[in-house]
């Protein structure tokens, strides 16, 4: 319970209370088949809710229960009131202005750190291969591709969520490197004789054809044994994926995969190259770490060519590593004439210049004059970021996406990026007002949650920024991170990379709502101040959040407007 938050651990606590009550009323209720659902709307008939199919018993019995819960829970200091209805057993109210305090302190004295996983121990070091849609081997820096951008933007923000767990990360994405370091050469050599002799022990394995009488006559009889018998191997990976009890079909391996050559001409194939290559770098880049695994964040266009290299890397190297992939949806081009006037140029270079365009329009729209500030161009440039970012989180990273680069004035999905950096900068620039004001001696400085009364956060939009946004961020960030490197046999990385941002958009727009309905900074006058005072702690809260989460998907916040 110590690395869960406060909702966490009281939502916890709470499950095994029903637990220990539901034994002495002699039901056969175990632990794990208590659901307990903290709910996403209509707080107002409770905010926590036990449903009825998780409990089996006679109404005897559940009167009994209720009975006990109402002696034992209400002595807490987070639990207001009980409830029953015909959908639950038992709904929860909790004690809003307690556990208001007790979320809006936890906010407070993790700052930066609220969401991210609280144990500093490290759960192991994880490598991300990221792989080019265009060609394999290529560095991302040098694609063009809008699927490749993706590939980016994911790998950036899958590594963030990593780290968020208390995973050490190293990026694999730029293999060119390698051919810079002195002994890469003869590494790449011995991986070559290692795969070639580990072929010739695994006959089950791997096909081997003989080269022609012709070229051993030419070769000398005194060549003899495993020099003279092979030029060819291929391997056959039904075989691996048996002999590993690896997964076939959804989450594993693709069904078709047969064989893969290793070797033709005595030259190692593009496949087992890249196999080699991935070695070259795990092994160059970890030194004495050990790898936890490697994750492959892989277009749809390279998952089956990748599921090859994993296997030939498996299957002929006594140094691979487990592995997992990450499969990228591609793409898919809206119908927009300036964007295919010129097919070999590069459509992601094109679709971010149209971006700006269109984010420097809206600028000159709503300032009136042409954008000439510096500042405010790196503004436009941080919002067009947003946009595209927004743009490319907003499904789950194996989905299609459906991109339209389209020209300025046009377009809905740059909006969502600057909707949600332009309440963030809100929220920057009322504190900014805020400290103004105490300077100038409008307001006093703001007291410590200790000395505030949440009592006067009645309002339901109050509430429902807790506790269905504030208090559960960490639980996103925690369920953004299913599960790194599978170990049942299956291969597919389970990071929901969409549910940050979707998180981002929903908050944004319950934000947005309260604030241009409630006046948060009055005139000084001192019997407004209280509640002033506690709506400021709230905005606050609220405020690290935004910035905990668009750090995540790799986003500097605005600070003004």
């Amino acid at each position: 319970m110590a690395d869960n938050y406060v909702v966490e651990n009281m939502l916890l606590d709470l499950k095994h209370k029903i637990h220990e009550m539901l034994q002495k009323i002699g039901t056969e209720s175990s632990f794990h088949g208590i659901v307990l659902r903290k709910k996403s709307r209509d707080l107002k008939s409770g905010d926590i809710i036990l449903p009825r199919g998780c409990i089996k018993a006679s109404e005897e019995k559940i009167s009994q229960f209720l009975s006990l819960a109402e002696s034992q829970l209400l002595c807490g200091s987070h639990i207001a009131r009980l409830a029953q209805d015909k959908f639950s057993v038992l709904a929860v109210f909790l004690n809003r202005a307690s556990v208001l305090q007790t979320v809006l302190n936890e906010v407070q004295e993790c700052g930066s750190q609220y969401g991210l996983r609280k144990s500093k121990d490290c759960l192991g070091c994880i490598a991300l291969n990221i792989i080019s849609e265009e060609k394999a081997g290529v560095s991302m820096s040098e694609t063009s591709s809008l699927t490749d951008m993706r590939c980016s933007s994911l790998h950036s923000h899958v590594r963030n969520l990593l780290e968020a767990h208390r995973y050490s990360v190293i990026c694999l994405n730029d293999l060119s490197k390698l051919s810079c370091h002195p002994d890469s050469a003869t590494h790449a050599q011995s991986i070559r004789d290692a795969i070639l002799t580990r072929a010739l022990k695994y006959p089950k394995t791997v096909e081997t054809s003989e080269i022609s009488d012709t070229k051993q006559e030419e070769k000398g009889s005194s060549e003899s044994g495993e020099n003279s018998r092979t030029t060819d191997c291929v391997i056959d990976l039904q075989c691996v994926i048996k002999d590993r009890g690896y997964a076939v079909g959804k989450d594993g391996f693709d069904k078709n995969l047969c064989k893969a050559t290793v070797l033709l001409d005595g030259v190692p194939s593009s496949v087992t190259e890249s196999a080699i290559k991935l070695e070259e770098c795990v092994l160059h880049m970890l030194a004495d770490q050990e790898l936890t695994g490697c994750i492959n964040i892989v277009p749809q266009s390279q998952a089956f060519r990748q599921q090859q290299v994993h296997l030939v890397w498996q299957a002929l190297s006594d140094r691979c590593v487990p592995q997992s992939h990450l499969t990228v949806g591609p793409v898919i081009q809206k119908s927009d004439s300036a964007v295919q006037s010129d097919p070999c140029e590069n459509t992601a270079k094109l679709f971010q210049k149209l971006r700006l365009e269109q984010m420097t329009e809206a600028a000159e729209m709503r300032y009136g004059e042409a954008v000439e500030d510096e500042a405010r161009k790196n503004q436009i440039t941080q919002l067009t970021q947003a946009s595209i970012t927004f743009d490319i989180l907003q499904n789950a990273s194996h989905v299609q996406l459906h991109l339209s680069a389209c020209s300025p004035g046009e377009g809905l999905e740059s909006r969502t990026g600057a909707f949600i950096m332009y309440n963030t900068a809100r929220l920057a620039t009322l504190f900014e007002h805020f400290s103004q004001g105490v300077k100038k001696g409008i307001y006093p400085p703001l007291p410590s949650l200790k000395e505030t009364d949440f009592t006067l956060l009645r309002e339901e939009e109050e509430w429902e920024l807790l506790f269905l946004f504030i208090s559960r961020f960490p639980e996103t960030v925690h369920q953004s991170v299913e599960c790194v490197i599978p170990s049942d046999g299956k291969i597919a990385a389970k990071v929901h990379t969409h549910k940050i941002s979707n998180f981002l958009v929903g908050f944004s727009k319950r934000l947005s709502s309260y604030y241009s309905r409630y006046h948060i900074l009055g005139g000084g006058e001192l019997h407004l101040l209280p509640l002033m005072f506690a709506r400021l702690h709230l905005m606050r809260a609220a405020h690290q959040v935004l910035l905990n989460a668009l750090r995540l998907i790799g986003l500097e916040a605005l600070d003004h407007l």
